[in-house]
């Protein structure tokens, strides 16, 4: 673990000093010590740029807004992150999809997503076999929805590549039915074109 008391010891005069001319300057955000520090940072991360932000809320906001998200729009989080995690994503405009933490690691657990691609499978299986589509998902199927979501990063727009856009259009409120039973929430109309039509 890094020991900040040790540190601050033994650049003890050093840091007072920065603290001191950036007290007596009066600019606390925004001023030659940002720039100084974004220089710096940028070349030690070998990047063009470097923006630097006032708290990791506005970090959060900062990298979704780039990503120019929209309502039709999901982003997966886990349930226990505290407000500005959701909140970002509010303020973005996108739905905000929470999912369960892994215990031993507190990441998404990505067992939970794996979860409802199968009872999306499932449920698929039982609309074939009482006559409701005339499509059903496979379980290589769930797999290559899989490795397209971990592809594209988006579990909406990989299931409309890998299943929805094969089945007949007609049945296609069905299947959407089914991914909100098991997602718990519902399915944009996007649509994803084919390359191959």
């Amino acid at each position: 673990m890094y020991d900040l008391a040790k540190h601050f010891s033994y650049n003890r005069k050093e840091i007072l000093g920065k603290i001191k001319s950036v007290l007596h300057k009066g600019i606390l955000e925004l001023g030659s010590e940002v720039e100084q520090f974004e220089e710096n940072f940028s070349k030690y991360c070998k990047v063009k740029y470097c923006v630097s932000v006032s708290s990791g809320s506005m970090a959060l906001l900062l990298s979704l807004k780039s990503l120019d998200l929209t309502p039709k729009d999901e982003v997966i989080t886990v349930a226990n992150s505290d407000i500005p995690t959701s909140h970002a994503i509010t303020l973005c405009g996108a739905k905000i999809r929470w999912v369960d933490v892994d215990e031993s690691s507190f990441n998404i657990n990505v067992k939970e997503i794996i979860k409802n691609m199968v009872a999306t499978a499932d449920l698929t299986r039982s609309g074939f076999i009482n006559g409701d589509i005339s499509t059903v998902m496979s379980p290589r199927t769930v797999i290559i929805w899989a490795e397209n979501y971990l592809l594209f990063n988006d579990l909406e727009y990989s299931f409309k590549l890998s299943f929805l856009n094969r089945c007949d259009e007609l049945e296609r409120s069905i299947v959407h039915e089914y991914y909100q039973r098991a997602f718990g929430i519902d399915m944009s109309d996007t649509k994803v074109i084919n390359v191959r039509e």
